[in-house]
């Protein structure tokens, strides 16, 4: 299996079955299963999280189990957006704008959202996410778990045997494009910890990632997650 996943990504696959699964909404899910793995993937996200789990628990019992969901693009809620995209009905709610902004602080779109955060309600699957909207994404390239079931992959890498699975590599980056931030300055690491950008040391420092695994252990990558 070889995929290449991004947050725009909808297209299908010789070697998998992709099938689109939208919410009423954003964010929109898609499956894709192959003989060894059948997995959910995400694009954008912004920090629909009580939208997003409740709809991926009703997939996952209709048509799982599945080993993980993948979110890439916009994970977080972003509340200078999304609060400029109100409607005038709803700025009018003083109760509805504090939610949001307190919200906001933890990247949920609402309270009930942010309790998947807190760990309140639990996640239905494993799910791993690259991000490509808050500062300092690309700061770090360990794994972090934020709370059970959900995991932040970091801002690139090459995972193996991944999610337990024998033979299953994934290459993922972080962040987006800017075209002054791509050659910037940067740290031993190939980053700016304030950035959300990905350099052109971080696109270099991923290749030979990608290498390393094909030369030590002659696998291919299949799966690359961007955003």
């Amino acid at each position: 299996m070889k995929r290449s996943i991004s947050a725009a990504d909808d297209q299908e696959s010789s070697s998998s079955t992709t099938t689109t699964l939208p919410l009423e909404k954003k964010p929109r899910l898609s499956l894709i299963q192959t003989d060894k793995v059948k997995l959910l993937v995400c694009g954008d996200v912004n920090g629909q999280f009580d939208r997003l789990f409740t709809k991926v628990a009703q997939v996952n019992e209709k048509h799982g189990p599945f080993t993980c969901l993948l979110c890439t693009g916009k994970f977080y809620f972003d509340h200078q957006t999304s609060s400029s995209s109100l409607s005038s009905s709803e700025n009018n709610h003083q109760q509805e704008q504090e939610e949001l902004e307190y919200s906001a602080l933890g990247g949920a779109d609402s309270l009930k959202s942010m309790d998947y955060l807190k760990g309140v309600k639990s996640i239905p699957i494993p799910t791993y996410f690259v991000d490509s909207s808050r500062r300092g994404v690309m700061s770090g390239t360990t794994c972090q778990q934020l709370t059970h079931n959900l995991t932040f992959l970091g801002g690139y890498g090459v995972l193996n045997d991944f999610c337990g699975i024998e033979g299953l590599s994934i290459a993922f980056l972080g962040g987006s494009y800017d075209r002054y931030a791509y050659r910037a300055s940067v740290d031993a690491h190939g980053s700016n910890l304030e950035s959300n950008h990905y350099t052109q040391s971080i696109i270099s420092n991923l290749e030979r990632q990608i290498l390393n695994v094909r030369s030590q252990s002659k696998r291919s990558i299949d799966i690359l997650l961007t955003c």
